[in-house]
C-alpha cells in the first residue's frame, strides 16, 4: 500500500533522503502487527490522515527514487551528513528491514504531547525501529 506524498504534512525527504520531519516511525516485521499499530494509534486519538502504513517494497522504490532525483548538492550535503550523524546509519537499517518486508507505521507527531502519546501505544507492539523524526536530530524513542 503506498502513501501519497501529500501524507507527509512537512515533507517527506531533506536532501533527496527520507525525513519527514515531525513523524514517529516504527518498523515491524509483520503487516499483521503494523495494521494493528494503526489501529491502536487511531484509538489513541490520531487522526486518519495522521497515520500511514509504507510496506517494504515501496519503501525501497521511494528510495530508489529520491536517490535518483538527487542533486549534486544534495549528494553533499548528504555525504557531510554520513560524517556527522546517525542519521545514514539509520537509512541503512530501515532499508535492511524493508527488503526483509518489514512494514513502517508513520504517525504525525508535531509536539511533545504526541509525540509521548505515539510512543506509549507503538512501545508495546515491540517495533524493531521506534525513532521521532525532528527539526534537527532522529530521536531513538525506545
Amino acid at each position: 500500500m503506498a502513501i501519497d506524498p501529500k501524507f507527509f504534512k512537512e515533507g517527506e525527504t531533506e536532501f533527496s533522503v527520507f525525513y519527514p520531519r515531525g513523524y514517529v516511525l516504527a518498523a515491524f516485521p509483520e503487516r499483521a502487527t503494523a495494521d494493528a499499530a494503526v489501529a491502536a494509534l487511531r484509538t489513541a486519538g490520531f487522526a486518519g490522515d495522521d497515520v500511514g502504513v509504507i510496506d517494504g517494497a515501496d519503501a525501497i522504490a521511494r528510495h530508489e527514487d529520491y536517490q535518483d532525483q538527487r542533486t549534486v548538492g544534495d549528494r553533499v550535503r548528504q555525504f557531510f551528513a554520513g560524517l556527522y550523524g546517525d542519521e545514514s546509519a539509520l537509512l541503512d537499517h530501515l532499508l535492511d528491514l524493508a527488503q526483509r518486508g518489514d512494514a513502517m507505521v508513520l504517525a504525525f507527531a508535531p509536539d511533545d504531547a504526541a509525540t509521548t502519546r505515539a510512543a506509549s501505544v507503538l512501545k508495546p507492539l515491540g517495533p524493531e525501529v521506534l525513532v521521532k523524526y525532528g527539526t534537527l536530530a532522529v530521536t531513538d524513542l525506545r
